[in-house]
């Protein structure tokens, strides 16, 4: 079971799951021991990135919601071109 006791950025409290923050540090962090921002939210994991534009962006590359409201995973474009992008919604918790 995954547990997350919520964002020290909103308060919000997610005692079975993650936030879409706390989702992106989950995959980082078991794919390779590595934790991006550190806890502070989309708004801290933003600030190690740098922009790209989607003709540059590769799997594994974070995505970010305007006002760093929401961050996501790139995982792709499907058949049409579009973005593929996973992610913990943010009103409900995210099963991995």
């Amino acid at each position: 079971r995954v547990t997350a006791p919520g964002s020290r950025s909103t308060g919000t409290v997610r005692p079975y799951g993650l936030d879409c923050s706390g989702f992106v540090d989950w995959v980082f962090n078991n794919s390779l021991e590595y934790v991006i921002g550190h806890g502070g939210g989309a708004a801290s994991q933003h600030g190690y990135c740098k922009p790209i534009s989607w003709s540059e962006a590769l799997p594994g590359d974070l995505v970010f919601y305007p006002g760093d409201s929401h961050v996501g995973i790139f995982v792709g474009k499907d058949e049409s071109g579009n973005p593929l992008i996973i992610t913990a919604p943010a009103h409900r918790t995210m099963w991995c």
